[in-house]
């Protein structure tokens, strides 16, 4: 069950603390200038770098999902020349 923010679970709050961080640092790593860490987040961030399976200087279990934007075409897309 899916429980609001507005319940102030200590739970919610950790995964908070965690989540944040880690998705700033996800921004950081795809679109740098965009997003700066904070002193926290960036500790946050190198503990958190340890639990993600490394293997020959690759890193596993980090994703980016970019948003699909739907397509759209601009007016002089579809100009014809009819004569």
């Amino acid at each position: 069950m899916v429980k609001p923010k507005a319940n102030n679970i200590a739970g919610l709050q950790l995964a908070d603390i965690l989540a944040h961080p880690s998705r700033n640092e996800i921004l950081v790593e795809h679109s740098p200038g965009s997003v700066r860490l904070a002193p926290f987040a960036g500790k946050v961030a190198k503990m958190l770098a340890k639990k993600y399976y490394q293997r020959g200087g690759e890193v596993y279990g980090k994703k980016f999902l970019q948003e699909k934007r739907p397509f759209r075409a601009s007016p002089m897309a579809f100009a014809i020349d009819l004569q």
